[in-house]
């Protein structure tokens, strides 16, 4: 439910000339308290203020010694330990990679994959395999005997390693915290995922039609760990890279309507790689106005 307050930062600061153009009514959730710190929220975009209230976080008690000495460096840095991100979307999307990049911008990493290894470790170890490609391997291609068995495994793991993910953000309370998911955190089933809605900002980095194609060389080269569910099947003398290139555009069209489904944003992937942002730019990008959950 919308705020009732036209919220304009040039109307609450009219007198250090960091006022920006108007936010549109109702993007602030009705969390938002008229106070004097909010004097200070004139230095921040649209965008950051949509990441910081999205979820109805409260705004942390800054002094407010604007306009003579307000400090955009320090209310960043007390504002970023209210945000929380959950990064959605296929294997190769960038998950991992946009995930490090804010880690290495002071933000708590949780990283599915690495407990889903953990707890598979035992198995893995027997067959000799580590890592997340050690994972990929144990799995094995869609069309092998084991791999619909190994396939359970995985996601009896991943299942378990969600939730444990998800009570440690819910106690982190103000520890700004990216949750790095694996692409098949939407098979987990629906109480999780709507758990993750409700404690995070869920981020969908979308692939567009024609990346597809990038996203399936990039699995044939470097396989990652995919559950394939019903959306793999292979034609009587057709080649298993053949089943996969061909199926692979079903499973992403599967995936992406529930990905859409419990994503507050969806990043295009090509955008991303267009313009290279660095963890503010991503930030700023992932904080746009979008659809309510």
């Amino acid at each position: 439910m919308p705020c009732t307050y036209n919220f304009n930062c040039t109307n609450i600061c009219k007198e250090c000339g960091l006022g920006r153009p108007s936010i549109r009514h109702g993007l602030v959730t009705r969390r938002l308290r008229q106070r004097p710190q909010n004097a200070i929220l004139c230095a921040l975009s649209a965008e950051r203020i949509w990441v910081f209230y999205r979820t109805g976080r409260a705004l942390p008690q800054v002094p407010n010694t604007h306009p003579a000495g307000f400090s955009t460096d320090h209310l960043e840095q007390r504002l970023r330990i209210m945000i929380k991100l959950s990064l959605i979307g296929m294997s190769g999307a960038g998950k991992s990679h946009w995930s490090s990049k804010l880690a290495g911008a002071g933000f708590r990493l949780i990283r599915v994959d690495d407990r889903i290894e953990q707890k598979l470790a035992p198995e893995l170890a027997a067959g000799g395999y580590r890592g997340i490609d050690g994972v990929a391997a144990w799995m094995g291609w869609p069309d092998q005997p084991a791999y619909r068995e190994r396939e359970q495994k995985y996601l009896a793991c991943e299942v378990e390693s969600m939730n444990e993910s998800l009570n440690e953000v819910e106690a982190a309370r103000e520890e700004g915290i990216i949750l790095d998911t694996t692409g098949s955190v939407a098979y987990t089933g629906d109480e999780i995922c709507r758990r993750m809605q409700s404690l995070t900002t869920v981020v969908y980095l979308a692939a567009a039609p024609d990346e597809e194609t990038i996203l399936i060389a990039r699995y044939l080269s470097d396989p990652k760990p995919v559950l394939w569910g019903d959306q793999f099947s292979k034609r009587p003398g057709e080649a298993t890279t053949h089943a996969i290139a061909r199926c692979y555009p079903q499973l992403v069209a599967h995936r992406k309507k529930l990905y859409e489904k419990y994503a507050h944003r969806t990043v295009s992937i090509e955008r991303l790689r267009m313009t290279s942002p660095d963890a503010r730019g991503f930030l700023e990008m992932v904080g746009a106005p979008a659809r309510p959950a």
